[in-house]
Order: structure tokens, then C-alpha cells, then sequence
């Protein structure tokens, strides 16, 4: 899982967009009746509390793509998914900045210390296969 993606995912679909199924399903669990906003560590709370029970879009990406079954030739990763698509189809395609490198550390940085070895636990499996770095913790 790249942190990019989990980021965007918490963003673009909890917080700004809340009549999005996720929001409608997930907010209520994450939030338990507190009436308060959603933040990101309570997002991560959730994920931590509940690691066998995650919506498709935030689980690790290994249990997705199973690269231990299936021998892909091309792999595209979304924070460099316009390099990427140039590379292999030979093809210019412009896509929109989700995260800049300050909002993910913004973002991280409201993490404390057992969060963020939590999902370094959840998605080491990700960072180690798909060699993504685990700096950001």
C-alpha cells in the first residue's frame, strides 16, 4: 500500500466527499456517536482496531494483486502513475496531483508512535513486496 493512495482514500472519500458510500458506512463506525469531526487518526484508530475488517479500498494491496500468484509484467503505482503509463504505452496522459509530499507528512505527523508501528505492521507486507519505502514513518 502506498501512503499516497491511503491518504487520498481517508481525504477524498470520508471527509470531503460524505454522502460517498464509504463516508456513509465507515464514518458512523469510526466515529462511534462522537459528534465531532473526523481526523485522520481516528481513521488510523479504526484500521487498527479492525485490520481483518477493511473496506476494499484501504486493505494492503498485496491481498489485492496477489503478486505471490500472479507473475505481472508491469506493475503502475498511482504516485507515479503518469511516468509510468508513458513508459509502457509509449503515451502522454495528464493526471490531477492527489497528495503533495507536505500534506502526507501534514498528515503523518498527527500520528503518534503505536499508530504509525501499527500500520507499518498492517501494510509491511506491501511495503516489502511492491518496495515501497517505509520512511514515512
Amino acid at each position: 500500500m502506498q501512503i499516497s493512495y491511503f491518504l487520498v482514500i481517508f481525504r477524498d472519500r470520508l471527509v470531503k466527499n460524505p454522502d460517498s458510500w464509504q463516508a456513509r458506512k465507515f464514518v458512523p463506525l469510526i466515529m462511534k456517536g462522537k459528534n465531532e469531526t473526523l481526523t485522520f487518526p481516528d481513521f488510523v484508530n479504526f484500521i487498527l482496531r479492525n485490520p481483518e475488517n477493511l473496506d476494499s479500498h484501504w486493505i494492503p494491496w498485496t491481498q489485492h494483486c496477489r503478486p505471490d500468484l500472479v507473475n505481472y509484467d508491469f506493475l503502475f503505482r498511482v504516485e507515479t502513475l503518469q511516468k509510468d503509463i508513458k513508459n509502457y504505452f509509449n503515451t502522454e496522459i495528464n493526471f490531477h496531483q492527489t497528495s503533495s509530499k507536505e500534506e502526507i507528512s501534514e498528515l503523518m505527523n498527527t500520528l503518534n508512535v503505536e499508530q504509525k508501528t501499527g500500520l507499518k505492521n498492517i501494510y509491511h507486507h506491501d511495503f516489502q513486496v511492491l518496495n515501497y519505502s517505509e520512511n514515512l514513518f
